[in-house]
């Protein structure tokens, strides 16, 4: 592990990586359909917070049935 990772690491340091509500908003309106998808399959390495705005970003693009069973194959293939 590197220096910088056990900085990151220590509690005190936790704080700087919280967003809030809102700029958890702006950064995922930002990211593609298929990362998103990814945050709601990784979901148990994000806080609650942040799948719940992952789910209603997703519900705003309307991503289809089609769209997931696409990025679920595309995963099967990676692996």
């Amino acid at each position: 592990m590197c220096s910088e990772t056990r900085l990151i690491a220590k509690p005190e340091n936790i704080n700087h990586f919280i967003m809030t509500r809102e700029e958890l908003q702006e950064t995922y309106s930002k990211l593609s359909t298929q990362e998103l998808l990814e945050i709601l399959d990784e979901k148990f390495s994000y806080t609650e917070t942040a799948v719940t705005v992952a789910l209603e970003e997703i519900s705003k693009r309307n991503v289809s049935e089609e769209d997931i069973k696409n990025y679920k194959n595309d995963q099967i293939e990676k692996a």
